[in-house]
């Protein structure tokens, strides 16, 4: 797979990797990693959200109008 990045992106990850002394390829790999577990816990977040949103609907109804 190529990647094909901005130059400050690219430099920005060259020194990123230099500074965590991995390749620019595990460094590639571990921001995509993250990213993708942050949008699975941001997912699991709002359907829980919602959960108690709907679960409690009367409740935080009746705490709002107090």
């Amino acid at each position: 797979m190529t990647l094909r990045l901005k130059p400050e992106i690219d430099q920005a990850l060259t020194e990123f990797a230099n500074s965590q002394g991995i390749s620019k390829a595990q460094a590639a790999v571990n921001a995509i990693e993250n990213y993708l577990e942050q949008q699975s816990t941001d997912a699991v977040t709002r359907k829980a959200f919602d959960l108690v949103l709907e679960r409690d609907a009367e409740l935080l109804r009746r705490l709002s109008d107090a």
